[in-house]
């Protein structure tokens, strides 16, 4: 373990979906692992963001912090468990600014993905009147409220530019 505590954020950055799988494997909670995760997120807010969403799409449902999980084996759900609790430990300990940037992002994905399902069980012929209603509110909403893209924490959208 002392060899990964050495690499810069960048390159944890590129380990960061393979360390989440490790921590599948590991036995309690409390490992070195996931407290050395947890350090590094909260010295690096692009370690965060990365983390807080590999944990997301790793974790089933609408709401992984909280979801329940039904039907898998007690390995899966021990595993599941684990994850929980660290994105839970992420979110409390972000910092609140963060934590507000996390849950826009959150909005604006599930926005997405409802805008989505919508256009797909419209009729053909009202599907682009339908989505450029539907983008409509989007755009106010990121007007309001511009946050980053969940794949890079970089660029931030801000809306359609007039």
């Amino acid at each position: 373990m002392s060899w990964i505590e050495n690499i810069s954020s960048d390159e944890l950055v590129d380990y960061l979906a393979q360390l989440v799988q490790a921590l599948k494997s590991e036995t309690y909670e409390t490992n070195a692992l996931a407290q050395f995760l947890l350090k590094r997120a909260l010295l690096s807010p692009r370690v965060a963001h990365h983390l807080y969403w590999l944990l997301i799409q790793v974790l089933p449902g609408h709401s992984p912090q909280n979801s329940d999980i039904d039907d898998i084996t007690i390995g899966e759900a021990r595993s599941h468990r684990r994850l929980q609790l660290l994105l839970r430990a992420l979110i409390a300990t972000c910092g609140e600014a963060l934590r507000k940037r996390f849950m826009c992002q959150q909005l604006l994905v599930k926005n997405l993905h409802s805008i989505a399902e919508n256009i797909k069980t419209c009729k053909e012929s009202h599907r682009m009147r339908n989505l450029t209603s539907e983008l409509e509110g989007l755009h106010a909403m990121l007007q309001d409220t511009p946050t980053c893209l969940p794949l890079s924490p970089s660029l931030e959208v801000k809306g359609k530019i007039r």
